[in-house]
Parts: structure tokens; sequence; C-alpha cells
């Protein structure tokens, strides 16, 4: 049996709002709209590199409430964190912390494959990361993240 990411569901207040800032932020390819199950409207878009998220329409606020008060994020991958939180001031949006570096060691890993999530220092023990966090028009939190600073 093969099992692979289908989508991301995000609850958002407006389609339209969401699906702007998806495009026009974070360089989403828009891919379909609908409103085909229970009236509920949903948006799909896929980020650079493959996945694909599901906006689903809630106007009752609460989405924005939960999402204020979670650590849940979605974590983006760029080579240039900087050039990024550029791009986002220039769009008005505040960043919540960073650009920061952190530098992590590494206690264990569990597969050859640990490489494609965190470049690694030849040593296999260490890796140095930034990141900036900030949060989309309905309070969801993303990171961007950029390791290829080892």
């Amino acid at each position: 049996m093969d099992l692979t990411t289908a989508h991301i569901g995000i609850n958002c207040a407006s389609i339209e709002t969401s699906m702007k800032f998806y495009v026009d932020i974070l360089e989403c390819i828009p891919l379909l709209r609908t409103h085909s199950l229970k009236g509920m409207s949903m948006g799909y878009v896929q980020l650079p590199g493959g996945s694909i998220l599901e906006l689903i329409e809630d106007p009752s606020g609460k989405a924005r409430e939960s999402a204020m008060t979670s650590n849940n994020h979605i974590a983006i991958r760029t080579n240039n964190v900087d050039e990024f939180a550029e791009k986002l001031v220039a769009a008005g949006i505040p960043i919540e912390v960073g650009p920061f570096r952190t530098d992590i060691v590494i206690d264990e890993t569990f597969s050859d494959e640990a490489t494609v999530y965190a470049r690694v220092s030849e040593s296999g023990t260490e890796t140095a990361q930034r990141f900036l966090f900030f949060r989309g028009p309905d309070g969801e939190r993303f990171e961007i993240m950029d390791d290829t600073v080892v």
C-alpha cells in the first residue's frame, strides 16, 4: 500500500482573499474552486514543490480564533529568507518573528532520508537554519526556513 499526502486543509474566512494571498505571496498555482460539498466553498492551490492546500471557507470567524492560539504551522523552504522577508514587508504583511539563525544539534537520525528534511554538516551531527514566522489572512501560521547555511 502506498501513502502520499493528498492535501492539507486550512479554514479561511474568504476564498477570494485567501486564494489571492496564496497566489501572490506564496507563489501557489490556483487549481480549482468548488461549492459542491454541502454548499461549502473550497479552493485548491498548489505550493511550489507540489503540496496541495485545500482552503475551506468558514465565514463565522471561528477558524481565525483557533489559528491565533495554535502552534500548528506550514513550513516552506526557501533559499533566501531575507528576500522573502522583503516581499512580506513590501506587501504590508507583518513578520511575527525573524529572520533569525538557529544552530541545531541532531540527537539522532533514523534514516539516510533525514537529509531530505534538513541539510546537515559533513559530520552529520548539526545543522544551521534561518527562519521567519508570519501569519496568513486568517491567522494561519507560516514558517519560512532556509537550511542552506550549514
